[in-house]
Formats: C-alpha cells, structure tokens, sequence
C-alpha cells in the first residue's frame, strides 16, 4: 500500500536511506530537501505492515516528476519495486505524464557500471516506462528522460514543464546550467 509520509518523518528518511541509496552527487543537501515540502510529496510503499520502498515527487497541473524511487535495502530484489511503482503509476491514474530520471548506460565509465544502467533501466522498460527517444542531451548529468502514461505530449512543452517544476526548487546558479537538446516530431 502506498502511504504519504508525514512531513515530520522527512529527515527520518532521508538520513536512514536516502543517504545510503544515493551517491553524494544525485542527492539534493538536506536543508534543500526540507525546504520544499510544499513542491514535493514523499510515499511510502507498505507491505505486512512494514515500510519497504519510498518515491520522492513534485509534480504541476501536466507531469510528475519521481526525483528519488528506492527500496529499502533488506527487501531488494524481491518484487517490492515493481509492486510499488505499478501502485503508484494506478493511484496517479492517466492524466498526467508520470517522469523520471536515469543514468544513460552508454556513459559508463566501466563495464560494471554499464551493466548496472542496463539492469535499471530494463525494470523501469519492464513496468511501462519508455526512453523519450526526441531527447538527445538532458540537463548537466547525462540521463535519459523516460515517460509513462497514456497521454504524450509535444516535446516542447515536456521541457517548458520539467524546466518550471525544476526552477520552482533548484537555485537559480543551478538552473543557469539547464538545458535540454530535443530532436522534433
């Protein structure tokens, strides 16, 4: 069951998993993550009573972006993953455009690390999420841009929102280094 986790068990999250899930250089400071409880919402998956994945989002009226998605360590490979994003991706329903992030395997710096891109981004392709192919270039990490959903919409506009959703919590010297390079329809 997917649970909204209380503000107050923010922290709580982030310095028992969040920082152990996430390398130093994809997760937001602390104070920035606590700053913006108004632009994000944090769940929690649920299962026999016990937590055992959390997703981080901020969304507009157009697209939800999932900026951290994890499952607790001791339940990992065990379907949990699949199990609570499915949960997700249903109680969002289709109007919106549900985003995320990944490493694109081509930029590995080493074969272990291509195979770990691979793997993640074989189970976001096996639970619907697609490779926005109409982006070439995204932000200042080398990510590639996936989608689900239903809808589509023009790639212009999924830039013009992620770029809003992004302004509305990153620092303005961060966001002077935004870019997005799209290939059109």
């Amino acid at each position: 069951m997917i649970q909204k986790l209380d503000t107050k068990r923010w922290e709580e999250l982030y310095k028992e998993h969040m920082m152990k899930d996430f390398p130093d250089s994809e997760l937001c400071a602390l104070n920035r993550f606590l700053k913006y409880t108004d632009k994000r919402t944090v769940y929690v998956y649920i299962e026999e009573g016990t937590e055992k994945a959390y997703l981080v989002t901020s969304q507009n009226e157009k697209i939800i972006l999932i900026q951290y998605f994890a499952v607790y360590e001791e339940y990992r490979q065990k379907g949990i993953g699949t199990k609570c994003l499915q949960e997700y991706k249903q109680m969002v329903g289709d109007d919106k455009i549900i985003l995320l992030e990944i490493e694109n395997p081509e930029k590995a710096k080493n074969k272990k690390e291509y195979e770990k891109r691979i793997k993640r981004k074989n189970f976001y392709e096996r639970i619907g999420f697609l490779v926005d192919k109409r982006v070439k270039e995204y932000y200042f990490w080398e990510h590639y841009l996936l989608l689900t959903s239903k809808k589509t919409m023009p790639i212009r506009e999924v830039k013009k929102e992620i770029k809003t959703l992004y302004k509305s919590m990153t620092p303005w010297y961060i966001m002077a280094k935004f870019y997005m390079k799209v290939k059109e329809n």
